[in-house]
């Protein structure tokens, strides 16, 4: 079960049924914990979230476009689909 569902509401642990843009908003030293854990780092959706400037950071990164093909597609994904919710 991922962590956050489509609707961005928190599936387990301290915050589990609240949604993640509220607990950035209250409680800013749990995100920075958040951020630090294994299971994030692969989730782009969550780290979007918590941290956008990460996600920039990643997309221009050289490093990350040449040998991370799976993190890459994924930003496209979570691109493409705020894009399709704007649309």
């Amino acid at each position: 079960m991922p962590f956050i569902d489509e609707k961005n509401v928190i599936q387990h642990g301290k915050f589990k049924n609240r949604l993640i843009t509220d607990i950035i908003k209250t409680e800013p030293s749990y995100c920075l914990w958040l951020k630090s854990q294994p299971f994030v780092q692969t989730d782009t959706k969550l780290l979007e979230i918590i941290d956008p400037g990460y996600i920039t950071w990643l997309r221009g990164n050289k490093f990350v476009q040449e040998n991370c093909k799976s993190i890459m597609d994924q930003i496209s994904e979570l691109e493409e689909a705020k894009k399709e919710l704007t649309d």
